[in-house]
């Protein structure tokens, strides 16, 4: 995992958003094949690895050279499912908030789109939510 770090902390925005693109999916909790579920114990075993690619992505997003790397590294913390692998919630929860919002974080949800589940069930609420966020994209600007 610490070549994958170099490379999102690199130079290459390219590479450095595949980087964290690929430490992004260690986040979901592991499947089977025949909608087979983890053990237990197989979540046990994966999930120091998964709270390890937590960490980076919380320090690429802080420490990243580029503007879109940084965000796209707290995006990915802030759309990990908490409900699909409970285990890890605590340490997305902790990692989500150690990375730093960006101050163009609403111009990149506009452009990019927020994660799914900081969407409101209410059409209208979200609707109004939306409109916040476009105005808040547009003063950043």
């Amino acid at each position: 995992m610490e070549k994958i770090y170099q490379l999102a902390v690199g130079p290459f925005p390219e590479e450095a958003i595949a980087a964290v693109s690929e430490l992004a999916k260690i986040l979901r909790r592991p499947e089977y094949m025949f909608d087979r579920t983890s053990t237990p114990g197989e979540d046990a075993t994966w999930l120091p690895e998964a709270c390890r690619a937590a960490g980076l992505l919380r320090a690429i997003a802080n420490e990243a050279s580029h503007e879109a790397v940084r965000y796209t590294a707290r995006w990915h913390l802030r759309s990990a499912s908490r409900q699909h692998w409970p285990e890890l919630a605590p340490t997305l929860e902790k990692e989500e908030t150690a990375a730093l919002p960006l101050p163009s974080e609403a111009v990149f949800d506009v452009l990019v789109g927020a994660p799914r589940h900081e969407e409101l069930d209410d059409w209208r609420a979200e609707e109004e939510r939306q409109r916040g966020l476009r105005e808040l994209a547009a003063q950043s600007l």
